[in-house]
């Protein structure tokens, strides 16, 4: 069986690509992406436009392996399908390039070079019922909801054909769930200096009543952002199967959950600034699973917010996520990190197609005790199209493609205190494992830096293992890596 999600009538479709799944034509959405990777500090203004490109993503659902023909409107001389794992190799005709997908997931074609890119969702079959208790249920065409709130033991179901300009919230709530095969465009809502760009503190929280009236009274009255989905003080919720594009802050914020579920969610179209993917805010019991993240800022995050740090944070694991971070870290611990722990944590079996500074990170910024944290099986893949990450200081600058060039660090472990530390006490990191780190590399591009520090005597680094890194299947031996170890670590390991 095959279904090829349908643009609504109204809304924009891509002129990028020509594209047919099975010989079926397809429609293909546009989507705004970052250009490069120039970012700056707020400037009371949202991003300016020339710093976007336009890319296109097409979705379908398929129970058996199709077939793509997707065609341009120019030559083509090399054609890439990320991830490089799946092993999937186009074959060009001209301007046309055929290539077989088999199985569920989220892919790039990339055509000389990964600007203007089309994605690729490939959702296994799924039936919703729309006609259960307690659904609120977005058929196919465009919908302006605008911030919804949701009660619990509720259930949203977004159409695969439909496309919903707007927000979800749950607030104190048990048993939400969201989910569909369709969009959540966030590109109505608009940031200025006079939006609150993260949610309301734990005490402000628990002052507004922690009930839904209250809170919506609160955010309307201070012009709180969205994004596309808060779940705040939540239990027992899932999100599932949707794409979300173009937020104007954070895209998704669980803060103080448990019990959480997120699998196959797509974030793209993240080109404004601060336009993370997944941020959690001392959260414990989550599970994040099969989701692709595309956005102007870090994408999978792990975070402990000053605020709602009663709550440590442990028992996360995130698996199959293909990750492409257009500014700062793909997968991250931090950098705020306001609890007393964070333990058991696991990233594993994920690719990251593209990122800016580092693949795997650890950012202890506050008082944490960080241990007991894996990365697993972790694929980072690096092209010779790199573009330096550069911090804009004059906003009439352009951007300079010729800037000092870092490739993204493999491995980076940190305790410091600095612009983004809320507790002002340092904190330490301990027993923290990447375990089977490959590397699929363009022979231009050297060895990826693992960089280890710690922030003083008694706020130490320690006992960090690699035990298997592969660049371009060679297995790396210390001395063949690039290895940096500040001060304050102890016990480093690669085996």
């Amino acid at each position: 069986m095959l279904r090829i999600s349908k643009i609504p009538a109204g809304e924009e479709r891509s002129e990028l690509y020509r594209v047919q799944i099975d010989g079926v034509p397809a429609d293909v959405y546009p989507a705004r992406v970052s250009a490069y990777p120039y970012n700056y500090g707020w400037p009371g203004h949202q991003r300016p436009m020339e710093q976007s490109e336009m890319a296109a993503f097409v979705s379908y659902e398929s129970d058996a392996p199709v077939t793509f023909t997707v065609s341009v409107d120019r030559d083509v001389s090399e054609a890439v399908l990320r991830p490089l794992s799946k092993g999937i190799v186009p074959v060009i005709e001209g301007r046309t390039v055929t290539f077989m997908i088999s199985e569920s997931g989220q892919y790039s074609l990339e055509l000389d070079g990964y600007h203007n890119n089309l994605h690729i969702f490939a959702d296994p079959i799924r039936q919703y019922d729309t006609t259960a208790e307690n659904v609120l249920y977005y058929g196919p065409g465009v919908h302006r909801p605008g911030a919804v709130w949701l009660d619990s033991h509720s259930t949203v179901i977004i159409d695969r054909d439909a496309v919903v300009y707007g927000s979800f919230i749950a607030v104190d709530a048990v048993d939400v769930t969201i989910c569909g095969r369709g969009v959540i465009d966030g590109s109505d809502e608009k940031r200025t200096s006079g939006t609150l760009l993260l949610p309301l503190t734990r005490e402000e929280f628990g002052a507004v009543g922690k009930t839904r009236e209250t809170m919506e009274e609160y955010a309307s009255r201070n012009h709180m952002l969205h994004g596309a989905v808060r779940f705040y003080n939540c239990r027992h919720c899932k999100l599932e199967g949707v794409t979300c594009r173009d937020s104007s802050t954070f895209t998704i914020i669980p803060a103080n959950c448990c019990d959480l579920h997120i699998d196959n969610i797509k974030c793209v179209g993240m080109w404004r600034y601060n336009s993370d993917g997944i941020d959690l805010f001392n959260c414990h019991d989550v599970l994040i699973e099969n989701c692709f993240l595309r956005n102007f800022d870090d994408c999978m995050v792990v975070k402990g917010i000053k605020g709602w740090d009663d709550w440590n944070v442990y028992n996360i694991t995130m698996r199959k996520l293909v990750v492409w971070c257009d500014w700062g870290r793909a997968l991250e611990i931090g950098a705020e990190t306001c609890a007393d722990e964070y333990y058991n944590i696991v990233f594993e079996d994920c690719d990251v197609i593209h990122a800016a500074f580092s693949m795997c990170d650890v950012q202890n910024g506050d008082r944490s005790y960080a241990h007991d944290i894996v990365f697993r099986d972790i694929r980072c893949e690096y092209s010779k199209y790199q573009l330096p990450d550069v911090l804009q200081t004059d906003m009439s600058v352009p951007y300079d493609p010729n800037s000092p060039l870092t490739h993204p660090r493999v491995i980076f472990v940190q305790g410091y205190t600095g612009q983004w530390s809320k507790d002002g006490i340092a904190g330490r990191n301990d027993n923290i494992r990447f375990e089977n780190i490959t590397c699929y590399a363009d022979d231009e591009v050297p060895i990826a830096r693992i960089h280890i520090t710690g922030y003083a005597e008694d706020h130490k680094t320690t006992n960090i293992t690699v035990d298997g890194l592969f660049w371009n299947g060679r297995r790396l031996t210390p001395e063949d890596c690039d290895l940096f170890i500040g001060n304050h670590v102890e016990n480093v390991t690669i085996q």
